[in-house]
């Protein structure tokens, strides 16, 4: 088996999980999270479970598809790779600050926080993982064409 045929596999499995697992948790988990009346605790479970995952899918699936590319020369690899990765720097620059502020509040609120600021910055951190989904999704997309 050449380098292109387990490249292609690990890109595959590699964006197929975090586009499942995006798509799972911006339309299972968060509205899940914001029908509670508790609503701190179920999305700290919610980040805590998902984001080693989620930065091993998308670093994964980037570097095969780069490798891909590499192999091949084909453009749609390199879109791939691209789509795969620009979910990345959204996470850094902008996810994470919001979960490091919710995870701040729990630390420092406790039960007392304000759950309409937790619902705003829910939603703000919903729309973002949106985007990081629909990325993974169209990731997938060429990988499978």
């Amino acid at each position: 088996m050449d380098t292109f045929y387990w490249a292609k596999r690990v890109a595959l499995a590699g964006t197929g999980l975090f586009a499942g697992i995006g798509l799972t948790v911006s339309y299972v988990g968060v509205p899940t999270v914001k029908a509670t009346s508790d609503p701190l605790p179920s999305f700290l479970v919610l980040y805590t479970r998902g984001s080693h995952i989620a930065i091993t899918t998308i670093l994964v699936s980037t570097f095969a598809g780069l490798l891909e590319y590499y192999e091949t020369h084909q453009p749609k690899y390199l879109y791939g790779a691209l789509l795969s990765f620009v979910s990345a720097p959204i996470t850094a620059i902008f996810i994470m600050p919001l979960n490091k502020r919710l995870s701040n509040l729990s630390r420092e609120k406790g039960d007392t926080y304000d759950r309409a600021l937790v619902q705003g910055l829910v939603d703000k951190w919903a729309s973002l993982q949106r985007l990081r989904a629909i990325a993974g999704a169209l990731a997938f997309i060429v990988q499978l064409m």
